[in-house]
């Protein structure tokens, strides 16, 4: 199965027209039901594109949409939870990038490197900000839910680490008696 068409980053495609075709495809595979779609499509306009409104709305369609635009968009979808990203490709300094941006490196084949992202049309200013090279580039798309999750089951123990740590412990509630942090906060 061809999960990431070549050059995907290349096509710069914008959100205008996102919303029929879109909508077209759910309808067509049965992958929403109609009333939520519906919903989605009547609310006024918004900067948000309605992939993410429909995520918003009802988490449990986070896969269908995220399915659906690949359609739309020619890419494939991978489940990162049965197929997470390769380790190695993974850096602790770029969490706060990874998320912002909503992509992660997934895996590398030869000297392309194929990215999992949230939002395709948000990709190409990711790659920038990780110093990528967008002709060496290809993506699959994932939930938001799914990137968070294996950004977690790789960096969950680090991350707390760095953030139990992260203000001196004179000036941390961390180092106060339970009591006191009690009596501080009441």
């Amino acid at each position: 199965m061809n999960l990431a068409l070549r050059h995907p980053f290349r096509l710069r495609q914008t959100l205008s027209g996102e919303g029929s075709a879109l909508s077209q495809i759910l309808r067509h595979n049965r992958l929403i039901g109609e009333p939520a779609l519906a919903r989605a499509l009547a609310l006024p306009p918004s900067p948000y594109a309605l992939s993410e409104t429909l995520a918003a709305e009802n988490p449990a369609h986070a896969a269908a949409v995220s399915k659906a635009l690949g359609r739309q968009r020619g890419l494939g979808f991978v489940d990162l939870d049965a197929r997470p990203p390769d380790p190695a490709l993974l850096s602790l300094d770029d969490v706060p990038r990874y998320l912002s941006h909503g992509l992660l490196p997934w895996r590398r084949t030869g000297a392309v490197v194929t990215y999992a992202v949230v939002d395709p049309t948000r990709a190409p200013q990711g790659l920038s900000c990780l110093g990528a090279r967008p002709a060496l580039c290809c993506a699959v798309l994932v939930t938001r839910a799914a990137l968070e999750r294996a950004i977690v089951r790789r960096f969950g123990t680090a991350l707390a680490e760095r953030a139990a740590h992260r203000t001196p412990a004179p000036e941390s509630v961390r180092s106060l008696g339970h009591l006191r942090r009690v009596a501080i906060l009441s």
